[in-house]
């Protein structure tokens, strides 16, 4: 039977209590099948569809890597685990946190999770259609914060989960290729000698932050995929203090146990990429917000490998995401980011303090190291 098509899921639905009369594809990728569902039977709380994601196995994801389907129990396992734990309130009714599971089947590899609405769009397509105020901006910075803080802190008091992700070292290896290990080869996609001057610096970068990827002595689980287009924003017209209702945490099968500084690195940057190639000034009230709020960033040191991991980002990401810019656009960015992996390695906190990072540099230092 093939699980990735409609037909398929239905038929394997069919049997529990998540058949659906109707399954539309929401994303049809290589690695992943997402589908909304119309439901045979409403559930308890009155819902009516459900989100069904089946994983597929990828020989050859790279030269040498390979993705397979049992990356979806490790997101299984951990939606499952942080779900209660990780839901937080904050001010003006807006909370922020994980759909709900509602069934899986580890041997085909189809999950069913919470609709959070056909009206839902990702956090980076808001910003971009500029349904994000000031505001709104603000507390969306802080609470994105404040979930990555809580589930770094929370996990490191999971030793099980720890373990059980530890063992996902998959996700290590993919996380580790798609940034530092496309940084030398950026260099052969622009304009001769436009990146020439940074190998040696792409280089150190690649051996210091792989290092740093892998060493998970004393620290928790980060999501690992933390970006604008992994966060569901939920509108609230009748909230008329915020217009703001909901957030939700999503695709989690690449999470691993990981300094907090990657997490906050990816998502910083591609807030700015918003306003970079935009210019939706939202965006940096967003970023702002963020960096204010972050926790686990008490160190020059950590400070400065997460201004690394952010110029990896604006090197890596732009040229190979269609529709950012144009080919000098692009250009112009990932030598704006190569900047960034400079600064970051050499330490240059007065240079750092004055870029878009400033927010984060100029907060107090409480460790020393």
């Amino acid at each position: 039977m093939n699980f990735s098509t409609p037909t398929g899921l239905q038929v394997l639905l069919s049997s529990t209590p998540y058949a659906c009369a109707s399954l539309v594809p929401l994303t049809v990728g290589t690695l992943n099948v997402i589908l909304r569902g119309t439901l045979d039977v409403p559930l308890k709380d009155g819902s009516t569809t459900v989100i069904v994601k089946h994983a597929k196995s990828v020989d050859a994801l790279a030269e040498g890597i390979s993705w397979d389907a049992i990356r979806l129990d490790y997101e299984n396992e951990m939606m499952q685990a942080a779900r209660e734990a990780l839901r937080i309130e904050l001010p003006d009714s807006v909370t922020i946190g994980i759909p709900e599971v509602y069934y899986y089947d580890g041997k085909n590899k189809v999950l069913v999770m919470q609709d959070a609405g056909a009206e839902v769009k990702d956090l980076k397509a808001s910003l971009l259609a500029g349904e994000i105020n000031s505001k709104q901006a603000d507390v969306i910075g802080c609470a994105i914060a404040k979930f990555s803080s809580k589930l770094h802190s929370w996990s490191k008091a999971q030793p099980q989960l720890c373990e059980d992700i530890q063992k996902h070292r998959q996700a290590t290896i993919v996380s580790v290729w798609a940034t530092y290990g496309r940084l030398a080869e950026t260099i052969g996609m622009v304009s001769e000698s436009a990146l020439e001057e940074h190998r040696e610096a792409f280089e150190h970068a690649r051996l210091v932050m792989t290092k740093e990827m892998q060493d998970s002595a004393n620290f928790g689980i980060i999501h690992g995929d933390y970006w604008t287009g992994n966060i569901l924003v939920s509108l609230d017209a009748t909230n008329k203090d915020l217009g703001l209702e909901s957030l939700y945490v999503i695709d989690w099968e690449i999470s691993k146990v990981a300094p907090p500084l990657f997490d906050i690195g990816q998502m910083s940057a591609e807030i700015y990429l918003v306003n970079h190639f935009r210019q939706k000034s939202e965006a940096i009230s967003l970023l702002d917000s963020l960096l204010r709020s972050c926790d686990g960033l008490d160190s020059l040191r950590s400070r400065c490998k997460m201004a690394v991991h952010f110029g990896t980002h604006l090197v890596v990401w732009p040229i190979r995401v269609p529709g950012w810019g144009t080919p000098k656009e692009v250009e112009a960015c990932a030598k704006l980011g190569a900047e960034f992996i400079r600064k970051g390695l050499q330490g240059d906190v007065e240079w750092l303090e004055l870029s878009v990072l400033g927010q984060l540099f100029k907060r107090r230092l409480t460790q020393t190291s």
